[in-house]
């Protein structure tokens, strides 16, 4: 299930790396000031900004300097007499636009000494020479260490990761992970031998298939599929917007995984996503394997316990009979149009 800020920004109005950097600066603001430890935490660990568990914090964004820019971010704690400012420029998906970093640090400059902000990048890469980079990984690893029971920041922890910009790389490796290789391997092989016969067969029941034609390429699709979204899949080329995928799905409440063949599409294609649904059958005539989300990428898909499959035979036929049944019921050719 994905985080709650990722599910928001699916419905958002905005698109675009910009978009996305705004709205991830307010869903920072927001965990901030339910508490504040992870933030003084991060800045702590990753850029050696030191300040006292007791200072008041108070967070604005798009705070507007006449002369600079628009800052993302500023930070205040105060504590008794002293205070102090944190600019952040926050980095998601996008570089540096033109030279606002250097606009930044001019104008600091030409403030007295003893009331300069410090600038800081929030991102996951270095921008320029002389701006402390604070990595959003340090950020989710401070969350972890912070113990807090925010819904805030443990739901932007997940966000974090969902949108590719932390990881639970750096933990130790568990004795679960340790021995998942073997099995790993063969559950790709295995997973090849029921989708290779599939994707082969696809073409005969809808054109638009357009899956890999070998075993080979099969895995090598799975490979990246697993290393770009962390699923074993193979997708259709129909269109940006929509698609068909076939391969396993991930229960992460259960563990289990899943066969799965299902029409996916964009959250933000409203109108096309409900002319399919309004198209397509009642669930109670396809069967009780398939299901509807109108709220995920996974729109309408049909899915059974991988375990529960004996042969991979059965596996392959499966997936063909459900082919067959979103091709008599139209809906292949509304996905071709996208």
């Amino acid at each position: 299930m994905p985080s709650t800020f990722t599910r928001l920004f699916r419905y958002a109005k905005g698109v675009g790396a910009d978009a996305k950097e705004n709205y991830t600066t307010e869903v920072l603001r927001a965990a901030i000031e339910t508490d504040a430890r992870p933030l003084r935490d991060a800045l702590k660990a990753g850029v050696r900004i030191d300040v006292a568990s007791t200072s008041v914090v108070s967070v604005e964004t798009q705070f507007a300097i006449a002369t600079a820019g628009i800052v993302d971010m500023v930070l205040s704690f105060v504590d008794a007499d002293l205070r102090r400012t944190v600019w952040i420029e926050v980095k998601v998906d996008a570089g540096e636009s033109g030279d606002q970093l250097a606009n930044y640090a001019r104008f600091i400059s030409s403030l007295p000494e003893g009331h300069r902000p410090t600038l800081i990048v929030l991102g996951p890469k270095l921008l320029r020479d002389g701006v402390p980079l604070l990595k959003w990984q340090v950020v989710r690893d401070a969350i972890v260490r912070s113990g807090t029971a925010s819904p805030y920041w443990l739901d932007l922890k997940t966000y974090l990761e969902e949108i590719r910009m932390a990881d639970n790389y750096d933990e130790p490796v568990t004795g679960v992970e340790a021995q998942a290789l073997g099995p790993a391997r063969n559950l790709v092989g295995k997973l090849a031998r029921i989708l290779t016969p599939f994707a082969l067969e696809a073409d005969a029941v809808w054109r638009g298939a357009g899956w890999p034609p070998t075993e080979s390429k099969v895995v090598d699709t799975l490979l990246q599929k697993f290393e770009e979204k962390g699923t074993l899949t193979i997708a259709n080329d129909a269109g940006r917007h929509a698609g068909l995928s076939a391969g396993l799905y991930h229960d992460p409440a259960t563990g289990d995984a899943w066969l799965g063949l299902w029409i996916w599409m964009n959250p933000r294609k409203v109108a096309e996503r409900r002319a399919l649904l309004d198209m397509a059958p009642p669930l109670s005539a396809l069967g009780d394997e398939w299901h509807r989300d109108e709220a995920e990428w996974e729109l309408l898909g049909a899915y059974r316990r991988l375990v529960e499959i004996s042969t991979h035979a059965e596996g392959t036929s499966w997936l063909r009979a459900k082919l067959v049944q979103l091709r008599d019921a139209g809906l292949l050719d509304l996905v071709a149009r996208d």
